[in-house]
């Protein structure tokens, strides 16, 4: 009960959802950030959710006001079932201000149960207690340089990624690697690469042409070459895709073997200048955490909660909602001020993992849980905050997703890690579920060969090994369970019994994603992507 109590309070000190029952699962999931309502979007300071889910966890901080106009936070954590939760809603006080002296805060209250619904990753509609049902969108932005460098630009730096194609069941039918480049030819504003993974080495690239959707970071694309002639060959014949941060969804129409109409889940590898997949160069934004390349690629970072490290007590305590997306930070502070009262501070700012400062600013005077719609104002500005995602006693461990530096007004470099909500203390949690997987040939080292990808779903733990349901695929790690895992998963013939046909080696961690995987479902059967869109 301690344990649950201080991840209610936003601590990281143990995890309390490793043993749940069974929820309905989600063919989508919630992508964590910053979440507005639809309605109150109306380009002036007010209310605003940070939502983090981890697989059926559910955390979310408020950020609104009292009927006094004074800003404040609230707290909600809760299990999704399906893509429904119902938590309380609850708020502390008496905790630590910026400069202050080591504090913890207190329950205040609960003004009752919350309750949201979500459509796909990225809508839904909540409800807070005295008020009716309101829809909910997440809050994407881009940077100036961003869109003119992805958006707007009749040339542009590739982006690198891979995705699934699912069928009407929700499973995964084939797998592409994909590059969006640069396009020629009158008319085309985009070319969409594809090289097929689930069809063997020697399947062939596709080019097909694509145009931008207005005001949107989404494209249509269409194939320039005659459809599949032979039943063994699958080739898609037009795709509508769009890209929402790390994440890809959309849907594909493919001829051949395997025809049909395909939803699209699919993961960002890299955008910058970049000449294949896991191949970078230097400028690239890197959304994996074991993608090493030229000093001047810029990894993007884990979005959710954050929580300082040293005051993680088992106690109520300070966070910061990290968002990173297409060249911006956003960060949202829950905190106190100093006379023990709850408060938010907001700031934004050009994205650097190095060192990205922010200008902090408090409101007031915005919407009340319950309250008429009304928007904030600015009040004051305790000063910038800096962010960094190395660590605080080595600077040479740059471009970590999980892991970084925090600087508040009138206080000293402190580290930070992402807050994890559901047990990954072993491999078998770790692995639970449903993988896109690329094997290297037996004995060659990457790049030597052409990898083979294959759907591998593990559910069987045998202590030091993770294997596969049907004993195929075998996982270990090369260095014991910690915040990092090194791990080696062969494929062998013969259910697990004959020779090693291939192997993946890679790093896995709580809250990030890796090469040479791709998480299709979770331990919970949820699918990881975004959803259905077209």
């Amino acid at each position: 009960m301690k344990a649950r109590r201080a991840l209610q309070a936003l601590c990281i000190a143990a995890s309390v959802l490793g043993a749940m029952p069974s929820q309905a699962a989600r063919s989508f999931t919630p992508q964590p950030g910053t979440w507005v309502v639809t309605s109150e979007l109306n380009g002036k300071p007010g209310r605003g959710l940070a939502i983090d889910v981890q697989g059926n966890a559910f955390l979310m901080q408020v950020f609104a006001y009292e009927a006094s106009g004074a800003a404040t936070f609230y707290t909600a954590m809760g299990t999704l079932d399906g893509g429904v939760v119902a938590a309380p809603l609850i708020r502390y006080v008496g905790g630590r201000s910026f400069g202050g002296e080591p504090r913890s805060a207190e329950l205040r209250e609960s003004l009752g149960n919350v309750v949201l619904r979500f459509t796909d990753g990225l809508h839904g509609v909540v409800q807070f207690p005295g008020e009716p049902e309101l829809a909910i969108q997440r809050f994407t932005v881009m940077s100036t340089e961003f869109e003119t460098q992805y958006v707007r630009a009749a040339t542009i730096s590739p982006r690198s990624f891979r995705m699934v194609g699912l069928d009407g069941n929700g499973q995964p039918a084939m797998a592409w690697d994909a590059q969006l480049v640069s396009g020629t030819g009158a008319g085309i504003q985009r070319q969409l690469l594809l090289k097929q993974t689930t069809a063997g080495a020697n399947a062939p690239q596709q080019k097909l042409a694509c145009s931008r959707r207005e005001g949107m970071d989404a494209y249509d694309c269409k194939a320039q070459e005659p459809a599949a002639a032979v039943s063994s060959d699958s080739r898609v014949s037009q795709a509508s895709l769009r890209f929402s941060g790390p994440d890809v969804q959309g849907v594909v129409e493919a001829t051949g073997a395997v025809g049909g109409r395909f939803g699209v889940q699919g993961e960002m590898m890299a955008g910058g200048t970049i000449s294949a997949w896991g191949d970078c160069s230097e400028g690239a934004y890197t959304y994996m955490q074991d993608i090493s390349c030229y000093s001047g690629d810029v990894q993007i970072p884990s979005n959710g909660t954050w929580m300082v490290t040293d005051e993680i007590n088992g106690k109520p305590g300070r966070g910061i909602a990290v968002d990173i997306q297409n060249g911006l930070a956003i960060a949202q502070i829950f905190n106190y001020l100093g006379n023990g009262g709850a408060t938010f501070h907001m700031g934004s700012g050009a994205y650097s993992e190095q060192e990205t400062r922010l200008a902090l600013q408090r409101y007031e005077g915005g919407r009340a849980i319950g309250g008429a719609m009304q928007s904030a104002v600015p009040v004051n500005s305790p000063g910038g905050m800096t962010l960094g995602f190395y660590r605080l006693d080595d600077r040479t461990k740059r471009g970590l997703r999980t892991e970084g530096v925090v600087q508040f007004p009138e206080e000293k470099q402190k580290s930070t890690i992402r807050l994890v909500l559901e047990d990954q203390s072993t491999l078998a949690r770790r692995l639970s579920g449903q993988w896109l997987m690329n094997f290297q040939p037996p004995g060659g080292q990457a790049g030597m060969g052409m990898p083979t990808a294959r759907v591998v779903t593990f559910n069987q733990d045998k202590g030091d090994v993770v294997a596969s349901v049907d004993g195929a695929v075998q996982c270990r790690s090369v260095q014991n369970i910690a915040a990092s895992a090194e791990v080696i998963c062969d494929w062998h013939a013969d259910a697990g019994k004959g020779a090693v046909l291939g192997s993946a080696h890679f790093v896995l961690q709580p809250n990030n994603r890796t090469t040479s995987a791709m998480r299709i479902r979770d331990q919970h059967g949820n699918l990881t992507g975004l959803g259905a869109w077209e």
